[in-house]
C-alpha cells in the first residue's frame, strides 16, 4: 500500500475489496477529475530493449520458482514434527482469502503438521514488510509488481515468490453497455481500440497499466483522457467516466449492487499486461533451508484452491463465515468464485498455484520501461 507514488500501486484497488465484501455503496457521486496532462513522449526503451535488459539483469529466475509446489494428485507430504508457520494476508479477512480458510477449516494444514495463523492486512499494513522484518514466514501481497518493487528497491531484500493464487490479473477496465437495459447482462467483448478517445478513470500511481498496454499496442498516452478516480465505481455510473480500472472479481459486484448488471470488462491480460495476484513469498533462507516445511503449506494450499473450482458451493459457505472483517453471503462470495475462476486456472495450462518466467519477466519490462523500478547496475 505504500509504494503508490512510485507508480504501480496494484495494492490500492484492493482497497475496494472492503466495500465489495460489505455491499457498501456510495449514493453521492465520486466526481471524476482529470489527471495531469500526459506526456506525449515515449518511454526511454522500447518493450523488447527493456525485456532484453530485465533477462540479462534481473531474470526472474532469480526470484521465483515452482520447485516446491505439488503435483497433480499427489499426497499429503509427511512430517517428522508439527511446526507453526505466521502468514501475513495481502488484506482484512475478506473472501479474497479464499483457500487458506479451506485449507485451515478443512484440516489440511493440520494433515501436514502445520499450525497456521492467518495475519489480517489492511490500511498501513505491508505483507512484504513483516515478512523481511521476520515477523511471519510467508507474505503474500497482492500482486506480482510488489515483489518486484521490494527486490529492485535500494533496501531491497532477497526473496522468493513461491505460488500464485490467481495466475491471471484481475485488474480491467470496467465499462456500461449502454445499448442494453442495465439489468441485462452484457456480451459486449471490448479490445483496447475501444478505449480510445474515452475517459479512463485510473487510481493515483496506476495509471502505469493503462499507459504500458497503450505502448504494445502502438497508441500515444493522450489516445486517453485519464481521469483520476477512487475506489468504488461511482463516476461510472453517474456517467462521469467511460471506463474505471478495478478488478473484475471486485468492483463488478459493487455494480451489480447498484442494480447494474450491464458491465463489462477489458481485462489487462486480454492487451498483454498481466501479473500473478495473492502470491505467496518467503525469505531466501527460508526457501534454501525450509523446503520440507514449504512443501506441506503449498500442498494444503493448493487443496483449498483446488475445492473452490470443485465444491464452490460449500467453499462459498465456509468463506463468508470466515471472513469475519466484512459482512458477506454465500451468495456474494460465489460471484466473486465465479468471476475469478478462470483467473485461478490461467491460461499457461500448467496446474494451479503454477507461474512462468516469461510472465515475471514480461512485467519486469514493463516496469522498467516506464520507470517503475530501475535496473540494477551491470557488474
Amino acid at each position: 500500500m505504500r509504494r503508490l507514488k512510485r507508480g504501480i500501486g496494484l495494492g490500492l484497488i484492493v482497497g475496494a475489496l472492503m466495500a465489495a465484501g460489505c455491499g457498501d455503496h456510495k449514493t453521492t457521486p465520486d466526481k471524476g477529475t482529470q489527471t495531469t496532462a500526459p506526456s506525449n513522449t515515449g518511454p526511454a526503451l522500447t518493450y523488447d530493449q527493456a525485456l532484453a535488459l530485465v533477462r540479462s539483469r534481473i531474470p526472474s529466475e532469480k526470484y521465483f520458482s515452482n520447485e516446491l509446489l505439488p503435483k497433480p494428485g499427489q499426497a499429503a507430504p509427511s512430517f517428522e514434527k508439527r511446526e507453526k508457520l505466521r502468514i501475513s494476508m495481502p488484506w482484512v479477512f475478506n473472501d479474497e482469502l479464499a483457500p487458506w480458510y479451506l485449507a485451515q477449516e478443512k484440516k489440511w494444514f493440520d494433515q501436514v503438521g502445520l499450525d497456521v495463523e492467518l495475519v489480517a492486512g489492511g490500511p498501513g499494513i505491508d505483507a512484504l514488510q513483516l515478512l523481511v522484518a521476520g515477523q511471519v514466514d510467508i507474505g503474500v501481497p497482492a500482486g506480482a509488481s510488489f515483489v518486484l518493487h521490494l527486490r529492485n528497491s535500494r533496501t531491497g531484500s532477497d526473496v522468493v515468490a513461491i505460488a500464485a493464487v490467481q495466475k491471471n490479473a484481475p485488474i480491467s477496465w470496467i465499462g456500461l453497455d449502454s445499448s442494453i437495459p442495465k439489468n441485462q447482462r452484457s456480451t459486449f467483448k471490448p479490445t483496447l481500440k475501444d478505449l480510445i478517445g474515452k475517459r479512463v478513470g485510473m487510481q493515483p500511481g496506476n495509471d502505469f497499466y493503462l499507459e504500458f498496454a497503450l505502448e504494445k499496442a502502438g497508441y500515444r498516452k493522450d489516445a486517453v483522457k485519464f481521469m483520476q478516480a477512487g475506489f468504488t465505481p461511482d463516476p461510472l455510473l453517474a456517467g462521469v467516466m467511460d471506463y474505471y480500472f478495478g478488478w473484475v472479481n471486485n468492483q463488478p459486484r459493487l455494480i451489480e449492487q447498484a442494480g447494474y448488471s450491464n458491465w463489462f470488462a477489458l481485462r489487462s491480460f486480454e492487451v498483454g499486461v498481466d501479473e500473478y495476484c495473492d502470491v505467496s513469498v518467503v525469505r531466501r533462507e527460508t526457501f534454501e533451508k525450509r523446503g520440507d516445511l514449504l512443501r506441506r503449506y503449498l500442498w494444503a494450499l493448493n487443496q483449498g484452491a483446488t475445492f473452490i473450482v470443485e465444491h464452490p458451493e460449500e467453499a462459498a459457505e465456509v468463506t463468508a463465515r470466515r471472513s469475519t472483517d466484512v459482512s458477506l453471503t454465500p451468495a456474494q462470495v460465489m460471484r466473486r468464485f465465479d468471476l475469478q475462476k478462470d483467473l485461478m486456472f490461467g491460461n499457461d495450462h500448467q496446474p494451479l498455484l503454477y507461474m512462468s518466467a516469461e510472465r515475471w519477466d514480461s512485467l519486469a519490462a514493463g516496469m522498467v520501461q516506464f520507470k517503475q523500478i530501475e535496473l540494477p547496475d551491470k557488474k
